[in-house]
């Protein structure tokens, strides 16, 4: 009988930190991302100095997929891929010469949220992602230039998120970073 009731002790403990353990899964979409200011500004700058005309404009994203997971009803830790890609065009005015390329952010963070508000069916959270870029510049007209890599760091703060449904549901997030001011998605927990 001892033994048992051991044995249901066990089993109970188990299943009540098997129900405690949460995970989620999300794909979501980025816009105004620090990649998109940077081109920017970096295409101000770039004619300000040497009267060269340059154009940046976003093909992509961020589109991104992650994964969290429930440490506790409020924290959450997890890891996210990104991607973004951005073309340009400069043109220069002291020569006929036109260069078109695209740059490629494919991006890995970890990522952790507090959520302030953890009903069943809404959360409002607050979160903080860092990681790596790795960023690809590749020419499309010039067979002469050579593709250029490197890495650089990747962050999102995302000042408020709010996610709505049960298992399935949706979510926004106001924040600053590679992922954007606004992304927005879908996503599931089991």
């Amino acid at each position: 009988m001892k033994k048992l009731l051991t044995i249901a002790f066990t089993l109970s403990l188990f299943s009540s930190q098997l129900k405690a353990q949460k995970n989620e899964v999300y794909i979501g979409y980025g816009l105004g991302s620090v990649q998109e200011a940077s081109e920017t500004f970096s295409d101000a700058f770039v004619g300000i100095f040497t009267g060269e005309s340059t154009e940046t404009s976003v093909k992509f994203g961020p589109i991104m997929l992650g994964y969290n997971h429930y440490l506790n009803p409020k924290w959450t830790i997890g890891a996210l891929y990104s991607n973004t890609s951005l073309e340009g065009k400069t043109t220069s005015n002291s020569s006929s010469i036109d260069l078109s390329y695209t740059s490629t952010y494919n991006i890995l963070m970890a990522r952790s949220d507090y959520r302030y508000v953890n009903k069943e069916k809404f959360q409002l959270y607050s979160g903080l992602a860092a990681g790596i870029a790795f960023v690809k510049a590749k020419p499309i007209n010039d067979s002469d230039i050579e593709t250029s890599s490197n890495t650089e760091f990747a962050f999102q703060l995302n000042a408020i998120g709010l996610r709505y449904g049960k298992t399935f549901g949706v979510f926004g997030e106001l924040g600053v970073g590679n992922n954007g001011i606004f992304c927005f998605g879908i996503s599931a927990k089991f």
